[in-house]
């Protein structure tokens, strides 16, 4: 069977991955507070992601305006 999505890559094999790019050792993820099978830059905790997040107000009313129609005025 072909591969549709990528005809020049036969189904049958794995994808190449450059382990000096995408592997870490034990003690760089250590380091960095990660785990195994978790993706890089993942937050537990949720304090440091609500201290970045916007204003939902102010974002939710930017976010309306940007998708409100516009009309003529009466």
């Amino acid at each position: 069977m072909a591969d549709y999505a990528n005809p020049k890559t036969p189904p049958d094999t794995p994808p190449v991955i450059d382990p000096d790019v995408d592997a870490k050792t034990a003690a760089e993820m250590e380091r960095d507070g990660e785990t195994e099978g978790e993706p890089l830059g993942h937050r537990t905790d949720d304090s440091e992601i609500d201290s970045e997040r916007p204003d939902d107000a102010g974002e939710n009313s930017r976010r309306a305006m940007r998708s409100a129609p516009l009309l003529p005025p009466d």
